[in-house]
């Protein structure tokens, strides 16, 4: 989880600092992906206790 976390701040930190579209769109499309398979993983970790 902690390296989606990472991926998700990395993201949001380029977002709000780059001034490349296309680089500001992948991020922000990462963000999406980011953000669903951390869901993923605390859903797996859940299941797990």
């Amino acid at each position: 989880m902690q390296t989606y976390t990472q991926g998700i701040m990395s993201n949001e930190q380029t977002i709000a600092t780059t001034q490349h579209p296309n680089l500001r769109e992948f991020a922000m499309d990462d963000l999406g992906t980011d953000s669903l398979h951390r869901l993923g993983a605390a859903v797996l970790l859940r299941g797990r206790r």
